[in-house]
Order: C-alpha cells, then structure tokens, then sequence
C-alpha cells in the first residue's frame, strides 16, 4: 500500500495491518508545514482547528512515520527532517523527485494564448501554478514598476488560479500597471508547455518557509525543459538545483528590489539563452523520471524483497 496524503495515513496503515502488505508513505511535501502556511498567510477556518490544525498534524506525523516499513521524499532537505523521526532506520528513506518523463516533454498541444503573449511583449515573464498567498506572487509584481522604467514592453504573465487573485488584481491597479500584467486563468496541464516556451524568464516566487525548504516544485522541471531560464527564492532545494545545473538566479523572498536587480541580469538574450540549455541538459542528463523511477523501484524492493525489473 501507497499512502499520499498524511491525513490517509492511520486508515492505510489499519488497512496495511488488517491485510498483511507492507505500506508506503509518500511523503510529497511537508504536509504540517504547508498547513502552517495557510494559516500564516490565509488564516485557519472554524473547521481547520480540527482537521487541518498543523500542530495536531505534527503529532500525527511523528508517531505514523516510524511505522510505516518505507518513505518516500522529494529532496534530500526533506529526507533529513524525516530522518529525525525514523532515528536508527534512516534506510527507510528513499528520494523520488518530481521530474518529468522525457517522452512528454516534447509533446506541445499549442494554447491559443501562447501567440498572443508574443505579440504583447518582447520580454515575458511566467509564473505558473496555484495563486495562493504564500506563493509570492506579490513580491513578483511590485517588482514590475521598477523594471518597467527600463523595459517599457515587459510583460508578466500569471498562470493559474487561488485564493489570492482577488488581492492579487487590486495591487496591480493600485500600482498602475494593468498592462504589464496578464492573469491567464486556469489553463489545462497540455497546454502549458507552449506558454513556457513563448516566455522568456520563469518564476519561481514562493515564500521560503518550513514548508518550501524542503519541497520541489514540479514547474521548475517543466522551465527547464523548455530551456527557459529561471528566478527562483533562497529555499533550498530551488537554490541548489539551480546552482547544480546552472540554470538561473537566485533572490530574496521577500525583496522585490532583489528581484528586479536579478531580472535585470537576464536582459541579455545570450546570457539567458546559455543558462535555458544549461537547464534543458541537467533535464536531459539528471532530473528526469527515467533516473527517479529507479528510486521509487528500489523502495518498493526493499519492502516486498523482490527485483523489479
């Protein structure tokens, strides 16, 4: 058994018990941590006192972790938390990133908005994925103001939909910059790929938290892989794959001056273009699901005590 999500966990283990499989836990994020920052920058409901509390989660975790006969991580940072819980059995952990498979990364389903942000801009930034209020996205548009002055057509193109948007659209309107902004919507996971390559620098805003510190963001890989370079915070698994692969630059969370100056980095086209293949082949070559795979293979091996081929 496979467990995902922390709150399944107790029902798969009685489960796991009652029917003699070994169990799993696949350890995305840190799921106390993520909760934690919705209630830092969101506010906790009536309910999450109850279900969603992040300091009951934490004591869920810590006694459901050891039990489990393997877990499964996304970044070294977070092998080393979960470590801490495992004491002696540290060869329970197992790192399965969240790359993609190569064959998908050349498939493109055109989105009819990928020519129309060519057309608005010579110099497009991208954000993609939730709009949630600790994903920073704030800091990325107070940024715009300054960089408009010296980049009068620039563009900053917001993929996705959350809970912040509404927040999100009246600082670009008391900013003044409604048409260097473009709030896309929700746009489906097959197109994206076109968006990514009709921009020229990708984003990666999240607030570095507990939470951010340890996981990967899946779109990472995906700017990658459409050889775009990218700006990501300090968190940091984001700092050392983009130090690893050379492959973009780092800013303060929570400076959009830090951010601006980065970006202003990447104006050369040469400059960006050298650090969008330095990405592309660290996808090729590493961070890719042909070489994570084998990992997740290895995990279940050591439970099942088989060779899976």
């Amino acid at each position: 058994i496979i467990v995902r999500d922390l709150p399944l966990s107790p029902a798969a283990y009685v489960a796991a018990k009652i029917t003699g499989k070994p169990i799993i836990m696949d350890m995305a994020e840190n799921y106390p941590a993520m909760i934690k920052d919705t209630w830092i920058y969101r506010g906790p409901k009536p309910l999450d006192y109850i279900i969603r509390n992040p300091i009951l989660l934490g004591w869920l975790e810590k006694i459901i972790v050891p039990l489990m006969d393997s877990i499964i991580v996304v970044s070294k940072y977070s092998a080393r938390r979960v470590e801490k819980m495992l004491k002696d059995n540290k060869h329970k952990i197992w790192i399965v990133s969240n790359t993609p498979m190569l064959d998908t990364i050349k498939t493109q389903c055109i989105s009819p908005l990928a020519k129309e942000i060519r057309k608005r801009s010579n110099f497009v930034l991208l954000y993609v994925g939730g709009l949630e209020e600790s994903r920073g996205l704030d800091i990325g548009i107070k940024a715009i103001p300054y960089l408009s002055k010296i980049i009068p057509d620039i563009l900053f193109v917001i993929v996705g939909k959350g809970s912040s948007e509404t927040k999100l659209r009246k600082l670009v309107s008391e900013l003044n910059i409604n048409k260097h902004i473009f709030f896309t919507g929700w746009i489906p996971h097959k197109e994206i790929s076109s968006i990514i390559a009709n921009s020229d620098i990708s984003l990666i805003l999240h607030y570095v938290t507990e939470h951010t510190d340890t996981t990967i963001p899946n779109k990472i890989f995906d700017y990658m892989a459409q050889k775009k370079p990218i700006v990501v915070t300090q968190a940091n698994p984001l700092v050392e794959i983009v130090k690893t692969a050379k492959c973009g630059l780092v800013y303060y969370d929570k400076s959009p001056l830090s951010l601006y100056k980065a970006i202003l980095q990447l104006v050369d086209s040469k400059y960006r273009k050298r650090l969008g293949i330095n990405g592309w082949i660290a996808v090729q070559k590493r961070f890719n699901w042909n070489y994570d795979k084998r990992y997740l293979f290895k995990a279940l091996e050591f439970v099942l005590g088989l060779r899976i081929n």
